[in-house]
């Protein structure tokens, strides 16, 4: 499952669906929601990380976090109503982590720190202790970044727009 963030707004993908919830920009009290065929993968736009963008990233970090937890021993052919009944609610999603390895604003940074660490203590250290010395600080690293810059901790109307997001990819069409 992939996800991204836009000012006011939550994404989810699987390979044949994408799944939203927005605010409408006319009426910010109304969410829309729905769920199209993904025809390709989705991009987000480029624009300003702003603390707003950080709070929705971070409430879709939550929940996907927490659905995640929630679905890890579930078997392959669970159905869809089954999906459906281990959605979070807003306690678990908020009591949840937002920080995410799979997030694909810092996989590259981890990418290069991680290899910029193996390369260094590879010329000090034995291979094997070098490929876990880089690993952890990478992900040590990746975690400070995300959380200074890419995350802030979400209201109540973040998580809820998360939520309705992942309600709606697994209600489908």
């Amino acid at each position: 499952m992939d996800a991204y963030v836009e000012e006011d707004a939550v994404y989810f993908a699987t390979r044949d669906k994408i799944a939203f919830a927005k605010y409408s920009p006319l009426i910010r009290n109304r969410i829309e929601s729905g769920c199209i065929k993904a025809s390709q993968q989705i991009t987000p736009p480029k624009q300003k990380i702003t603390a707003s963008l950080k709070r929705y990233h971070a409430a879709e970090h939550k929940v996907y976090n927490c659905f995640m937890r929630k679905t890890a021993k579930c078997s392959a052919d669970i159905s869809k109503k089954d999906l459906q009944d281990l959605i979070p609610n807003m306690a678990e999603a908020k009591a949840s982590s937002s920080f995410s390895l799979f997030c694909g604003s810092t996989q590259a940074y981890l990418l290069i720190i991680s290899m910029s660490l193996l390369i260094v203590l590879n010329l000090f250290l034995n291979s094997i202790l070098s490929i876990c010395l880089s690993l952890g600080l990478g992900i040590l690293s990746i975690y400070f970044i995300q959380k200074n810059f890419f995350l802030e901790e979400p209201s109540e109307k973040e998580l809820k727009l998360a939520l309705r997001a992942l309600n709606e990819l697994l209600k489908g069409e």
